[in-house]
């Protein structure tokens, strides 16, 4: 299993952020039956999609991978974009301070 640490720079509000925001790190499971080719990571708020973070990287069927969203957000809630090797595509917001692990299944 190897152990990849991928950093995000997700879009930034517009709003002032206080000086206590810090940066969220949360451990990637990829248990789905596809490698993971693409991540996305969004406000909730935003009209599109940051940069990918996987860049050429890909997070084979049970690896796991560190990220780290720094984009000094005082914020917990994230929308995601994970885009499979055979081009499936799932979305939804999950609430990043309440986990440190998220598990991408089928």
């Amino acid at each position: 299993m190897r152990l990849t640490t991928l950093a995000a720079a997700a879009v930034v509000s517009a709003l002032a952020v206080p000086a206590f925001a810090e940066d969220l790190q949360f451990t990637l499971i990829n248990n789905a039956s596809q490698p993971l080719t693409n991540l996305y990571i969004s406000l909730p708020e935003a009209d599109a999609w940051g940069d990918d973070i996987l860049g050429v990287d890909v997070l084979g069927v049970g690896e796991t991978a560190t990220v780290t969203i720094t984009d000094g957000a005082d914020v917990c809630a994230y929308d995601l974009q994970f885009v499979m090797e055979n081009e499936a595509m799932v979305e939804g917001t999950a609430d990043l301070c309440e986990t440190n692990q998220f598990t991408l299944t089928d």
